[in-house]
């Protein structure tokens, strides 16, 4: 499962969309309320904790101007009353493709995770304004320093998004050489909308002396995490690494529509689904000639097309070869009933 914007740019595992894909810019505005960490030796453990009250933005932190590897600038105003507000205002725009992200990475060693000593990365988050669909937040356990290739490094991620649907979906991944796993999936929106709503929630990643990772959730962060995650990863702990965490804040589609060059000249059309759950979807296919688009196909404007969990497809274009060179083809997947794009790719014949 992809989304967690975590197929994780340098810091966060959650992105993450290819880049054909044109999202269309979901706002986030999440704070921040404490962040955690906890590592060091066995039997001396060494705590980063940042309740975010002295006003400095990352990379500023408790362990001086240089704590956090951050991506995308905070503004100065972001830190403010013992809060840090994650912004899609302040987020990177990731590889161009439209989904955003911002987030903070821990640099400080002390509280570095090392083999078979145990630690911790816990996040408290706030929800004043509850959550914007196609948006979500978290922490995660990360390799550090990174390998050269920075998107093979391994990493674990608890996290929160909220679904087209409105559904509310807590997702606990695992990413290993390159290659995601999702560990487990709760829908909590009950949890979180309640009959009254919660404000608040705490996340958390504990690792144990055995180095197996384990998430919990602590709705209206009292101190009580009623939702354990099932499954778990174990840290492969690869020479001369440790770990440290990170937390951030992010938008996304999990929705792809690409072209794709085949090494024959010839192109494919691949769709892909990673949503937890079904999608309603709306696709228009057009062809450009002299300026001027003329559409092909345009299907599930009522919601009749639903893409399934996990759906993943290519198809050959076999017209392709009818067509003259220089012909724009297009493809727009986008929500049946608000007309809110999800993805869109364009190719000219060859």
């Amino acid at each position: 499962m992809r989304s967690l914007l975590f197929l994780f740019c340098l810091f966060f595992a959650v992105i993450a969309v290819c880049s054909h894909v044109s999202y269309g810019g979901t706002h986030f505005y999440y704070d921040i309320d404490r962040f955690t960490q906890v590592g060091g030796t066995l039997g001396t453990p060494n705590t980063l904790n940042d309740e975010f009250d002295d006003g400095l933005e990352p990379p500023s932190g408790p362990g001086g101007p240089g704590t956090y590897g951050v991506h995308s600038s905070f503004s100065p105003t972001a830190e403010n009353g013992g809060l840090l507000n994650l912004s899609s205002n302040d987020a990177w725009n990731v590889n161009g493709s439209g989904s955003r992200m911002i987030g903070a990475t821990n640099e400080t060693a002390t509280p570095f995770i090392k083999p078979a000593t145990g630690g911790r990365v816990e996040g408290k988050f706030k929800l004043t304004n509850g959550m914007n669909v196609n948006t979500g937040f978290g922490i995660q356990i990360l390799e550090i320093p990174l390998p050269d290739n920075a998107s093979s490094a391994e990493s674990v991620v608890l996290g929160m998004e909220k679904m087209p649907s409105g559904n509310i979906i807590a997702i606990f991944d695992s990413k290993l050489n390159g290659l995601e796993s999702n560990i487990s999936s709760s829908n909590i929106t009950n949890s979180v909308l309640g009959s009254a709503g919660i404000t608040e929630v705490t996340l958390r990643l504990d690792v144990s002396t055995a180095n197996v990772v384990t998430a919990s959730i602590d709705f209206g962060s009292d101190g009580t995490f009623e939702l354990l995650m099932q499954g778990s990863h174990t840290l492969n702990f690869f020479p001369g690494n440790d770990y440290t965490g990170n937390f951030g804040a992010w938008s996304f589609s999990d929705i792809t529509g690409d072209f794709i060059p085949q090494t024959n000249g010839s192109f494919s059309f691949h769709i892909s689904n990673d949503y937890p759950e079904n999608l309603p979807v709306e696709w228009k296919f057009w062809a450009e000639i002299a300026g001027t688009k003329i559409p092909v196909i345009n299907l599930g404007s009522g919601g009749a097309i639903k893409l399934p969990p996990s759906f993943n497809a290519t198809f050959p274009i076999f017209f392709l070869g009818l067509l003259p060179p220089g012909i724009t083809l297009g493809s727009r997947f986008v929500d049946p009933v608000t007309g809110q794009e999800f993805c869109v790719d364009t190719m000219i014949t060859p």
